[in-house]
């Protein structure tokens, strides 16, 4: 009888353990239950991953409230929300503030869970070495990677460079290169067709190869690799190889469809966000007949000279979350869950979102099927060549700030108004007046 009582005392114990669970995508998972708070800027991003959570975990509610940061309403409401501690479990972080949300007293709490390292393991570094603080704690985690790469109209490279194959086209532009392709270009087209769309959108892409941040200990650095490209910037205003077209303006957006600029700075969301939504009907059919879907015909290709990214959004849990084990839950399962990913892949109202998973990274990568129909490429493998050489340790809080005023300096300096000296002596001005205001008073600046 106590054998008996044994084996059925087992039997009660596995069948109550077997109930915690559940089949989602024929995959045995632990069935989930409660409510978390997640707070976002935009509502379309912050619906989806909450609709998506619930769907596969009926028993949890995600109660999400959407700010804007126009006028950088969000941000102030978070830090408002941190210095109450009134934050909710899960809030979000745009590339732009990313750096400072991961550093803000009382705002995300660590990522100290148990299988923190699994999965850890399965997302891009770069991504991962952004949503750690300075003391070395991953508190910030993106189901996406927003890889860059160079864009450029393949019919251009064919007619004046003679190929429009990726892997030369790349080799063709990289910075010993270049300035030989953009005179070829030149050349062959009779002066019509200009190698970049502006310098600006060069200095984007080769700016991921410094081997040194902004700031560093303390310290306000220029990169070697900065005043490079500055010479490269030069030459290629000087010789008439870049278009002068700043990024968004009308006259940028109308270059899209024209035959005479050829490069641009395209991350994975600029295929539909840049390219895509700015083609003309006309092109706007696949010429490839074993992939007839709408697209731009190969008009457009892609190649990763350098490794950069541009963008992204990263999930934490807040310090006072009343319930972080769900709230880890929900950030496991949008950076984890492959059928999740699946499902963002095939997504044209989210731009096909490219996955920070390195798994679904590699899955898709050796799938020549997997054609992006915007490209007529299988951007996996194009952006997914240097996911894992992009640097995140080099990234600050003020990356942003810093960038636009460097950017801000060339234009003034291209359009003749002040000297070369004249032009790094205001930079590194702009950059001590900016970073010595009350609110980044902790950062000291030391202009070398």
């Amino acid at each position: 009888m106590k054998v008996l009582r044994r084996i059925f005392a087992l039997f009660i114990c596995f069948t109550i353990v077997l109930s915690t669970f559940t089949l989602v995508y024929g995959k045995s998972v632990k069935k989930l239950s409660g409510e978390i708070t997640f707070w976002h800027f935009n509502d379309d991003e912050a619906n989806m991953l909450a609709r998506a959570f619930e769907k596969v975990n009926p028993g949890v509610i995600v109660k999400e409230e959407i700010t804007t940061d126009i006028v950088g309403n969000y941000q102030i409401k978070i830090q408002t929300a941190s210095r109450m501690g009134q934050l909710p479990d899960v809030y979000a972080a745009e590339d732009v503030f990313i750096k400072a949300f991961v550093n803000m007293p009382n705002g995300y709490r660590p990522m100290d869970f148990d299988d923190v390292d699994d999965v850890v393991s399965k997302i891009a570094p770069y991504v991962v070495e952004i949503g750690t603080n300075n003391e070395g704690q991953i508190v910030a985690l993106s189901h996406e990677a927003n890889i860059g790469g160079i864009g450029y109209k393949r019919s251009i490279a064919k007619q004046y460079l003679k190929t429009d194959d990726p892997v030369v086209i790349g080799e063709m532009l990289k910075p010993e290169n270049m300035i030989e392709t953009g005179r070829k270009l030149k050349e062959a087209s009779k002066g019509k067709a200009i190698l970049w769309i502006s310098y600006e959108e060069f200095f984007k892409v080769h700016l991921g190869s410094r081997k040194h941040g902004w700031i560093e200990d303390g310290k306000f650095v220029i990169d070697d690799k900065v005043y490079e490209l500055f010479e490269l910037a030069k030459a290629l205003r000087r010789e008439g190889l870049e278009g002068g077209l700043s990024q968004w303006q009308e006259a940028w957006s109308y270059s899209i469809q024209d035959d005479i600029h050829m490069c641009y700075a395209i991350p994975t969301w600029g295929l539909n966000w840049i390219i895509d939504c700015r083609e003309s009907d006309e092109v706007m059919v696949m010429t490839n007949d074993i992939h007839p879907e709408p697209g731009t015909g190969g008009r457009w290709g892609i190649t990763t000279t350098v490794p950069y990214y541009e963008g992204g959004t990263w999930f934490g849990i807040s310090q006072t979350s009343k319930n972080p084990e769900l709230a880890w839950e929900f950030i496991k399962f949008i950076t984890t869950n492959e059928e999740f990913h699946d499902s963002l892949a095939h997504s044209d109202q989210f731009g096909r979102t490219f996955s920070s998973n390195i798994d679904f990274i590699e899955k898709y990568k050796a799938d020549d099927s997997f054609i992006n129909k915007v490209v007529n490429q299988n951007i996996y493998q194009a952006y997914g060549e240097v996911y894992d050489k992009i640097d995140g340790s080099i990234v600050t809080e003020y990356d942003y700030d810093i960038s636009s005023m460097l950017m801000e300096c060339l234009r003034i300096y291209f359009e003749g108004e002040i000297s070369e000296d004249e032009m790094w002596a205001l930079f590194r001005q702009m950059v001590e007046t900016e970073l010595t205001e009350e609110n980044i008073a902790h950062i000291q600046v030391y202009v070398e």
